[in-house]
């Protein structure tokens, strides 16, 4: 009787991975690519920590304190488009404002209660708006509310709406304002209470 040997390999039992008992294990990952995902997972967490801390020191933008806003559109002094009659009042809470102010307290160096005049930063180029020969209306807020409308006008229109607070944008002959279709100075109420106070709590009252 010939007895015949079959060649039989256990390598692969020896390629097995086992436990404290024995027990085979399916393989494990290579060094290289468990550093790889650990060091992912701490990257990604490092990452959810510093955006929660941008989020929490972000301070929200407040709203200005003092602005100037046209309205939109814009709308002059007269009580139509077609008519030569101004208007006696206007209705504040009706008019719809344009979303970004024309001026702000942080444009504004000094108020001078004395004469109403606001002077503006020295630097801060803010361009004063082309009104219609009938003037182009703005509303002053103060402290989110509407307190009081003017009119921006030139003063080469003819036809003046005398009856509300004016901004002149274009200077006359001895105005402090100069030339260049910048605003430096302009003037609003300086009997009002509320700018004074406004401008006062600012720190920006000139005595």
């Amino acid at each position: 009787m010939n007895l015949t040997v079959q060649p039989v390999t256990r390598l692969a039992d020896f390629l097995l991975v086992r436990d404290s008992h024995g027990h085979a294990q399916g393989a494990r990952p290579s060094r290289p690519a468990g550093y790889l995902r650990r060091y992912a997972a701490v990257s990604m967490m490092i990452l959810f920590i510093c955006s929660l801390l941008v989020f929490s020191l972000a301070e929200p933008s407040a709203s200005p304190r003092f602005a100037i806003y046209l309205t939109s559109p814009k709308m002059d002094c007269r009580v139509s488009t077609t008519e030569y009659r101004y208007r006696s009042s206007v209705s504040l809470k009706d008019l719809s404002l344009a979303t970004t102010p024309w001026i702000t307290e942080q444009d504004i160096a000094l108020f001078d209660p004395s004469t109403g005049t606001l002077t503006v930063l020295e630097g801060r180029d803010i361009p004063y708006p082309a009104p219609s020969v009938h003037g182009t209306l703005f509303v002053v807020v103060i402290d989110g509310k509407r307190v009081l409308a003017g009119a921006f006008w030139t003063p080469y229109s003819s036809l003046c709406c005398c009856h509300l607070p004016i901004i002149e944008t274009e200077p006359n002959f001895g105005d402090p304002v100069a030339p260049d279709g910048f605003a430096r100075h302009f003037k609003l109420p300086g009997d009002d209470p509320r700018l004074r106070t406004l401008f006062e709590q600012l720190g920006k009252l000139t005595h």
